[in-house]
């Protein structure tokens, strides 16, 4: 039983082996594939489109056998030896020896990673390549590069394309070409452009051209290798914080100068609510003064007439004088009321005076130096608006101080202080008067009933007479003062107010410019973030970056070293003249020639 088994065992294991052994057979002879490198040749006509692209494909060989490639190729050609190559779809077999095996693929698709477009404009008008040749004239050459979104954008993002540009010295001068290098090689000066990964470019060259002629335009791109050494951003980006802190403190001066002018706003306010009490109170007092000039005229003329006639030698007629007592009480009644208006006038003016050198305490005491003014104008000078604002809260605030600091004046304080005691004078005396007229009509009615001495009466009217006479005089010159002083005080008051409107409006400017510093703070807080940010991003276009090379022809094509990119316009050339010659012609001698002249 065991020999069976182990027969059985042996005969199943044969029949394995047998089975696979194709198998085995048929892995080894498969097609290999290699590390390759690939080189893409395009030719463009003037204008850049493609007439024709190929590839070189190189291939590492490590030893002699059978080996794949992909690639949809229209048709391929071996550049190495004569042997064939297969090709199935995208397929290409071949066998090769050991080292590098080269073969040419021609593509049926004609895409770049690149979209090229060359334009040509002669004295300003746009001109066709095909008729630029021989031609003479201004001419500028444009080359747009951008991207083309139907090719694998890897190539786009990550090669850098050089563009050269050859033109001979002899047909063309004046040569310019911004952001370019222009080199000499011999009678040509070759103009070199750059297009960096990730970005659409658009070269100019002019020149001026004599019988045009050019050589083809070179395309070239690998990938971008640059190295560079990243610049120190450090030193600059602290200038940009001490810039911030800047900001920051002039927000901070501008928010002081705002809570200041709100303050001066409010102390205007209350100064030209008190100027204008003042300006009315002394309108009504030079009104009063000229009542009160007039009836004391009256009262002057009344008591003269008293007098010259008491001093008479002959006696008035006593039968008038009950119309005289009751002339004198009604007079010492208008004095009283008089008096009192003048009272219930000082008072009125008390308290607007009150109220005038409060508004004015209420003016800050805050000093801006003319440093801070300068630096606050040196902030704003991009802006006319915020300038020409500026400079009218600066005058705003100069008339401000200088309003505080002339009432602050001693002889100006006298004067407002001293005119409350010259009312209260003034008051006093026209009671005084008043009481003297009321004893003089007190006396006449004693002298009419027998009760007293008629001499005496006489003699202290005609007293009164000459006391009234100098105070009617002194209250006419004060009548004029207080209507001078109405006057003059017509033109401050309209200072004043036109300094409350000021502030005003330096209020709600200053209010305006704290909110724009306010705004400025916060849009340069964080500047030097910003700025090294910016930097960042910007040196990202310019910094090489590791990427997987891939394969321009096929992503099968996984072991891809490097793929490279060389690209010609067929150049702008003058057609040479084509000689025409008759081979057929036979030699004449010297007799035909001579019979020639006379057929």
């Amino acid at each position: 039983m065991k020999k069976k088994n182990r027969k059985l065992i042996l005969s199943l294991l044969l029949s394995v082996v047998m089975l696979t052994a194709p198998a085995f057979v048929k892995a080894a002879d498969r097609p290999k594939k290699t590390e390759k490198s690939e080189v893409v040749y395009a030719v463009l006509d003037n204008s850049g489109s493609i007439s024709d692209i190929y590839v070189v494909n190189i291939l590492d060989i490590p030893s002699e056998g059978n080996y794949i490639d992909y690639g949809n190729y229209d048709s391929v050609k071996n550049l190495t030896d004569t042997s064939d190559i297969s090709v199935s779809g995208d397929s290409v077999t071949f066998n090769a020896p050991a080292g590098d095996f080269y073969y040419q693929g021609n593509l049926g698709k004609k895409a770049l990673p690149w979209i090229l477009n060359i334009s040509y404009y002669l004295d300003g008008k746009s001109i066709s390549p095909d008729t630029l040749a021989g031609r003479s004239g201004n001419l500028r050459i444009v080359i747009d590069t951008k991207n083309n979104p139907d090719v694998n954008e890897t190539f786009f993002n990550n090669y850098l394309m050089q563009i050269s540009v050859t033109l001979n010295t002899e047909k063309c001068s004046d040569i310019s070409a911004k952001g370019a290098t222009i080199a000499n090689a011999g009678k040509n000066k070759i103009v070199n452009f750059t297009a960096f990964p990730k970005s659409s470019h658009c070269f100019e060259i002019t020149a001026s051209v004599a019988n045009f002629e050019m050589e083809g335009m070179t395309f070239s791109a690998v990938p971008y290798s640059m190295q560079f050494e990243t610049p120190d951003t450090e030193e600059f980006t602290s200038g940009m914080t001490d810039f911030a802190d800047a900001i920051a403190s002039l927000n901070k001066g501008v928010g002081d100068l705002k809570d200041g002018a709100d303050k001066l706003n409010t102390g205007a306010s209350s100064l030209s609510s008190g100027s204008s009490a003042i300006a009315d109170a002394l309108g009504t007092l030079s009104s009063a003064a000229s009542d009160l000039v007039n009836g004391s005229e009256y009262i002057a003329a009344s008591l003269n007439t008293i007098s010259t006639s008491l001093s008479s030698a002959q006696m008035p007629d006593l039968s008038q004088l009950p119309q005289l007592l009751q002339a004198l009480n009604d007079i010492a009644d208008g004095l009283d009321t008089i008096s009192g208006n003048i009272t219930a006038l000082k008072n009125g003016y008390n308290a607007a005076f009150g109220a005038l050198s409060g508004s004015i305490n209420d003016i800050p005491d805050t000093v801006i130096t003319q440093q801070q003014l300068d630096n606050l104008v040196n902030a704003n000078s991009g802006s006319q608006e915020n300038l020409a604002t500026i400079n009218s809260l600066i005058s705003y605030y100069s008339a401000a101080t200088i309003v505080k600091g002339t009432y602050n004046d001693v002889d100006i304080n006298t004067f407002f202080s001293s005119l409350s005691g010259t009312l209260d004078a003034m008051s006093a005396s026209i009671s005084t008067i008043s009481g003297n007229i009321r004893t003089i009509s007190t006396a006449i009615a004693n002298s009419l009933s027998g009760g007293g001495d008629l001499t005496q009466l006489i003699a202290g009217i005609s007293a009164l007479n000459t006391a009234y006479i100098d105070f009617h005089n002194g209250l006419t010159n004060f009548a004029a003062g207080v209507s001078g002083l109405s006057n003059e005080y017509g033109a401050f008051n309209s200072g004043v107010s036109s300094l409350a409107g000021g502030a005003s409006e330096l209020a709600k400017g200053i209010s305006k410019l704290r909110e724009g510093t306010g705004k400025l703070e916060d849009a340069t807080s964080d500047m030097s973030i910003q700025i090294e940010e910016e930097i960042d991003e910007l040196l990202d276009i310019y910094t090489p970056k590791d990427f997987l090379q891939v394969s321009f022809v096929s992503e099968k094509n996984l072991l891809v070293d490097s793929v490279q990119f060389v690209i010609k316009t067929e150049g702008i050339k003058i057609p040479e003249k084509i000689v025409d010659t008759d081979d057929t012609q036979v030699s004449k001698s010297f007799l035909d020639k001579f019979l020639d002249l006379f057929r």
